[in-house]
């Protein structure tokens, strides 16, 4: 994976978009394994009958292509804040 580019992606999103976006990445390979669960699975499971982890199938590696869709679905919240208010304020009063 390329960070670096990854990262240059992340340009204006905040700490908590940031933590968002890699939130959404992790789940995609889960919800590909619960699609796959939903088309291979029949209506006469057992929920009685606890299930062997054992015998589970693993959602798998987080890729690639999972940052990118995540970002694609994750939009900057940073962008909406008015940081010319900020920067005034700093020239002004040298804090924020």
């Amino acid at each position: 994976m390329d960070y670096g580019g990854f990262a240059a992606s992340l340009e204006g999103y905040s700490g908590s978009d940031i933590r968002l976006v890699c939130k959404e990445a992790a789940m995609k390979p889960l919800r590909r394994l619960m699609k796959d669960f939903e088309k291979s699975s029949s209506d006469n499971i057992n929920w009685a009958v606890q299930a062997d982890p054992r015998g589970m199938a693993s959602p798998g590696p987080v890729t690639a292509e999972d940052f990118l869709k995540a970002l694609e679905s994750t939009k900057s919240s940073a962008q909406a804040v008015p940081f010319e208010k900020y920067e005034k304020w700093m020239a002004e009063f040298g804090s924020v």
